[in-house]
């Protein structure tokens, strides 16, 4: 299956038939895919290369801070929250002091 790329119609070369297609199988010029070191997977951002990369590494950077259940997306873990202690989450004054911050915005949403 071929990847499809948005481009912009550009001027035909003289004699041409101009390219009415807004999408091309050729990746733009500044189109520079990040490659995995391991299987050679290409993502389009670092941020994506470094969340794939977790799959060859091992690497689970977040945690519960109510089991021993890692993640290797936080947001993975807001829905272990969500499933796995919901009785915890609902009742947030017992637990708000133990819990650190980017766990109750996980489970709250934004918190001034």
């Amino acid at each position: 299956m071929s990847r499809l790329y948005m481009t912009h119609a550009g001027a035909a070369a003289p004699g041409e038939a101009p390219d009415l297609s807004p999408f091309s199988t050729e990746p733009p010029a500044h189109h520079v895919p990040h490659s995995c070191k391991f299987c050679g997977k290409l993502c389009d951002t670092p941020s994506q290369l470094a969340i794939h990369l977790r799959a060859h590494t091992g690497e689970r950077p977040f945690c519960c801070p109510h089991c021993d259940y890692r993640a290797t997306q936080k947001h993975h873990v807001k829905s272990h929250l969500q499933r796995r202690h919901k009785e915890l989450v609902q009742d947030p004054e017992a637990h708000l002091a133990a819990q650190p911050r980017w766990v109750l915005e996980a489970v709250f949403g934004h918190t001034a």
